[in-house]
């Protein structure tokens, strides 16, 4: 059975920005720590656009959270349950390090579901969504994302 966090309706915001520098950061120590490309992390929060203290309502029973938009479905998974039990809906809408270091772990583990000759695009793919319209969908927009950043860095493509 899904399991869906109960956020009272009042609680939804846009939250509040948070600085690039600050993202970057926070960035640099989640990828690290889950041996992730920064950029692609990067290029993840480029397309979710989430704030620091975002909660949004989808049109289903979850909900979006913080910089990183973390679907509340993902408090159903074995590695949330094991390794953030601590953390409720509302800390991880409002702190952006632990927000950040999830979505790395998320990505991490997509990775890790790849079968022998996969590509790592398509690990990115489910980051967002299992379901092939959504997940092609946004793999168009994160590539953009993802040019943008290895050409203005100098990395990723061979930019002459």
């Amino acid at each position: 059975m899904a399991y869906y966090v109960d956020i009272p309706q009042q609680y939804e915001t846009a939250g509040h920005p948070i600085s690039q520098v600050q993202i970057e950061k926070y960035v640099d120590a989640a990828a690290l720590k889950h041996h992730i490309d920064k950029y692609l992390l990067l290029a993840i929060l480029d397309v979710e656009h989430g704030n620091e203290g975002m909660v949004k309502k989808n049109n289903g029973q979850s909900w979006d959270l913080g910089v990183a938009q973390i679907n509340t479905i993902q408090f159903n998974e074995v590695f949330f349950k094991q390794e953030y039990q601590d953390v409720n809906w509302m800390k991880l809408a409002n702190n952006t390090s632990l927000n950040i270091d999830v979505a790395a772990r998320i990505l991490e583990l997509r990775i890790s579901e790849l079968k022998t000759g996969e590509s790592i695009i398509n690990a990115v793919g489910h980051y967002h969504s299992k379901t092939p319209s959504h997940k092609m969908k946004y793999l168009q927009t994160l590539m953009h994302k993802y040019y943008q950043r290895a050409k203005k860095s100098g990395t990723g493509f061979n930019l002459k």
